[in-house]
């Protein structure tokens, strides 16, 4: 499962960002705005539809 972490913006994306690094990273949680969170759901949906196909 994948976790979306909205912020309000992108100096609080890679703030938080930064503090999950420090923590030791996590494959499993993507940190953004609004905008950076479509379109990284966008790059999943298409990864997850070419291994359908």
């Amino acid at each position: 499962m994948i976790h979306f972490l909205l912020v309000p913006d992108s100096p609080s994306a890679l703030k938080l960002k930064r503090q999950v690094a420090e923590q030791g990273g996590r494959t499993d949680v993507i940190v953004g705005s609004w905008p950076e969170l479509l379109v990284q759901a966008g790059k999943v949906i298409g990864h997850l539809y070419r291994h359908v196909r």
